[in-house]
């Protein structure tokens, strides 16, 4: 489940250390720190930490407010139900109730250089 509503539900890996597999084994949700070389269509897999529900939603709504603090707006009603149904459609059923962090703390010139990395600005 990756915290985007428009990313594919599946994520291709193409490695991990064998010590991240083990501390996966058996789990239903993991958060992964994970990156992608520009030329595979695979993603490495660096860490890993054995997560429930309620942890994939309070992500996934911290998430959209970092997107939305890039460029200047607010996660609302609308994404946040957007974000259940897309967990709802993945087969989770969080609570009713996520902590999601919601500090902003991206510095003007941060905020820009990332945009400008993504292609945004």
């Amino acid at each position: 489940m990756l915290p985007g509503l428009a990313e594919p539900r599946r994520l291709e890996v193409a490695d991990a250390p064998s010590e991240v597999r083990r501390s996966l084994k058996g789990a239903e949700l993991a958060s992964l720190l994970i990156y992608r070389e520009p030329w595979s269509s695979g993603w490495t897999i660096a860490d890993a930490a054995i997560i429930g529900a309620n942890d994939v939603l309070a992500h996934a709504i911290t998430w959209a407010d970092f997107q939305r603090e890039l460029d200047g707006s607010e996660v609302d009603g609308t994404i946040v139900a957007g974000i259940r149904q897309s967990l709802h459609l993945s087969g989770l059923r969080p609570p009713a109730f996520a902590e999601p962090n919601l500090t902003r703390s991206l510095s003007p010139v941060a905020r820009d250089v990332v945009r400008w990395l993504r292609g945004m600005g």
